[in-house]
C-alpha cells in the first residue's frame, strides 16, 4: 500500500479530550492512489481495500512513545 506521512504536529491536548490534528487535505496522496478507474460493477462488489491511520505520541513529562493504531476495510463498490 501506500503510506503518506506528517510530522512534527506540535499540539497538546488534556486527558480525556478530543481534538483534530489534521486534515487529510494536508497528506501527499496522489490521484492515482485514491481513484479507482475502469473497474466493473462486478470486481466493485467483491473487493475489499484497507486504509490505517497511526498516530504516534507522546505524554508530557514522561520520555515514552506510544501509538495508536487503526485499520477498516472497505467494499470498493461503497468508495466509487
Amino acid at each position: 500500500g501506500k503510506i503518506s506521512t506528517i510530522s512534527k504536529i506540535s499540539n497538546e491536548f488534556a486527558p480525556l479530550s478530543e481534538g483534530k490534528l489534521v486534515s487529510i487535505d494536508r497528506f501527499s496522496l496522489s490521484e492515482n492512489v485514491i481513484s479507482f478507474k475502469n473497474v466493473k460493477k462486478r470486481y466493485a462488489h467483491k473487493k475489499n481495500i484497507e486504509y490505517g491511520v497511526a498516530i504516534k505520541y507522546r505524554i508530557s513529562g514522561a520520555n515514552k512513545e506510544r501509538t495508536l493504531f487503526k485499520t477498516r476495510k472497505y467494499r470498493l463498490s461503497n468508495l466509487i
